[in-house]
């Protein structure tokens, strides 16, 4: 196309300076657009980056301080705020002592208290400038309280995140300028060069995005070349878009592991997951504390330098090499300087069709077996205790059946045997109930008056009887007059039957038994104390456990079902008192049952 004879420039000069300003004007927007959608990139990430980091931080501290493990809350942020190039991270008390921080002289308080007051801190809103991210996470440490963390991260992006767009929209600003000079100065060429653009950019609108199907070649002039940089451009534009999506993706699926993690943490059984070398490569919070190490010291080593039994490790390696598929269970007893009692260990590989690693789960199961030992020795005390007092009624309604039906004597002394023994097995039948509601938490007391004296009177009159029979001496020291007071009278009797019953009981023929009886304004005061076998001090301690009864020789031919001083103590301590004792091995034991005297009595 040739270009027209008469041209008039200076409208054409106009217009391409209009056209070349507008176009400035447009690349700069578009400049600053870039750069602001780049740095909203950046900071939405680092929020990102930083809300899943505080959470999965917030939850491991918790189950830290839940422990009293501060070393390891402390060791965890330093490695932490490296990690993610945190500006300060630190763990505070709500009386503002902090426990914990990455730079440690912020920290106010070397040692865990046990507790602190409850004084609930809200969390801050979280606070962004243009250089720095604040955020606040508030931490509940169960059994302790209230605690917060507070982050503080940088937003750090390249000078090229400014400059990049700036400079692009100044180069497409110059070229264009450059494009309207040459089109005043060649109209008529430069049309016809045009043209090649204009078919690619009709291409474009019809669909076409086949980049390297848009570009034109340069011979066409500096317009080709401009738009094929465009293209060029949009070209690398699209491309970031893409990995800015692929960055989405590996972000997302970093946090979900970041929360399956914190997921295997809040497991109470250890989990171990190690490679084909029975390298550790995975290891949760409780398999750390059930082997008495650290993530630190065991990732990336050999397994068997933690898990000692040899049992074990050859089904680690089975489940490695694949000879087993199935899942092997081992109850092992450790026994170190450290730790001791019962770990169930299962060995499983990872994948049936691919044996290349196994898993491993520990259990601690030293509480399950010591309450099974507890259950079988409840069976076996309470048959042998229900079994004596039955056999003896059975013998003496036999002896009843075949004596004569005129031997009064006989008839007596079997009908009082069998009395006594029936509520012998009543007592027994209900001391067990008691401790099972005791044990239930469903055991309570019936408060109303109890006169004292009649109490201690009937005491009096029930156990003398049993003192001559065994030739022991037994003296109430009663004081005149006793008050009436609350509480539960069936209870309190049982627990003080229990105290006087087993001075009887271990004290031999010629002994002495004195129950002392002591009131004043505030404290009803027993004191039974007998001239016994006595305990001996490494007893003491466990004479109030249930089914427990002393290593003595001299007891094996004394029955007891070894839950009286249990529930008598228990007993006393719903009234708001206690049962002391003190003895002396062969010599004789003193217990001491204090109660408060209510005034509500009437």
């Amino acid at each position: 196309m040739n270009q027209p004879q008469h041209l008039n420039k200076r409208p054409l000069a106009v217009v391409g300076l209009s056209m070349a300003v507008i176009l400035a004007v447009a690349a700069g927007a578009a400049g600053w657009r870039l750069y602001a959608v780049k740095y909203a990139a950046v900071l939405t990430t680092r929020h990102k980056e930083l809300a899943s980091l505080a959470t999965a931080l917030g939850h491991s501290i918790e189950n830290q301080l839940e422990t009293g493990t501060l070393a390891a809350t402390q060791q965890q942020i330093l490695l932490v705020t490296t990690q993610f190039n945190l500006g300060r991270c630190q763990v505070s008390l709500p009386d503002g002592r902090v426990i914990a921080a990455a730079d440690v002289s912020r920290i106010t308080a070397q040692k865990l208290p046990e507790s602190w007051p409850a004084r609930t801190m809200p969390p801050a809103p979280t606070v962004t400038d243009h250089t720095s991210i604040t955020r606040r996470v508030p931490l509940r440490i169960d059994g302790r309280g209230e605690a917060v963390l507070d982050i503080e991260a940088s937003v750090t992006y390249q000078s090229s995140l400014l400059w990049e767009p700036l400079m692009t929209g100044a180069a497409i600003w110059i070229v264009t300028v450059v494009l309207m000079i040459l089109l005043l100065r060649t109209v008529g060429q430069e049309i016809s060069r045009l043209s090649v653009v204009h078919e690619a950019l009709y291409a474009f609108a019809g669909g076409e995005r086949s980049y390297p199907a848009l570009r034109v070649s340069d011979e066409f002039g500096p317009e080709a070349k401009a738009f094929n940089e465009l293209i060029n451009e949009n070209e690398q534009l699209h491309c970031n878009k893409i990995a800015k999506h692929t960055g989405d993706l590996l972000h997302s699926h970093r946090q979900a592991k970041g929360e399956l993690n914190s997921a295997c943490d809040a497991m109470w059984q250890g989990l171990i997951v190690v490679d084909q070398q029975m390298h550790t490569k995975y290891v949760n919070g409780a398999a750390t504390v059930l082997l008495g190490t650290s993530r630190q010291v065991i990732v990336g080593k050999d397994i068997a330098q933690f898990i000692t039994f040899e049992n074990v490790q050859n089904a680690i390696r089975s489940a490695i090499d694949g000879t087993s598929l199935q899942r092997r269970t081992f109850e092992v007893e450790r026994k170190d300087q450290n730790q001791s009692g019962m770990l169930r260990i299962s060995v499983r590989p990872v994948r049936r069709n691919d044996p290349a690693a196994a898993i491993i789960v520990i259990e601690d199961i030293t509480q399950l077996r010591v309450a099974e030992e507890a259950q079988h020795a409840f069976v076996a005390q309470a048959t042998h205790e229900l079994r004596t007092p039955l056999t003896n009624i059975r013998l003496y309604l036999e002896n009843l059946l075949d004596d004569n039906e005129n031997d009064a004597a006989t008839r007596t002394k079997s009908l009082n045997v069998i009395n006594d023994e029936a509520q012998r097995l009543e007592r027994i039948v209900g001391d067990m109930l008691s401790v099972a509601e005791i044990e239930a938490g469903s055991f309570q007391i019936n408060r109303d008056d109890v006169p004292l004296q009649g109490m201690f009177e009937q005491f009096e009159a029930e156990y003398q009887q049993q003192a001559r029979e065994e030739g022991v001496t037994l003296h109430f020291n009663l004081p005149p007059k006793m008050p009436v007071i609350n509480g539960d009278r069936d209870k309190m009797s049982t627990a003080i039957h229990n105290l006087i019953g087993n001075a009887l009981k271990y004290t031999p023929n010629g002994g002495r038994v004195d129950v002392n009886v002591e009131v004043d304004d505030q404290l009803l005061t027993v004191a039974v104390k007998d001239t016994g076998i006595g305990i001996d001090e490494s007893d003491l301690e466990r004479i109030f456990e249930k089914f427990y009864r002393a290593n003595d020789d001299r007891m094996v031919n004394i029955t007891g079902s070894g839950l009286g001083l249990a529930l008598a103590r228990e007993v006393i301590r719903l009234h708001g008192g206690d049962i002391e004792v003190h003895s002396q091995h062969n010599t004789g034991s003193t217990f001491t049952l204090t109660l408060p005297v209510q005034a509500e009595a009437a």
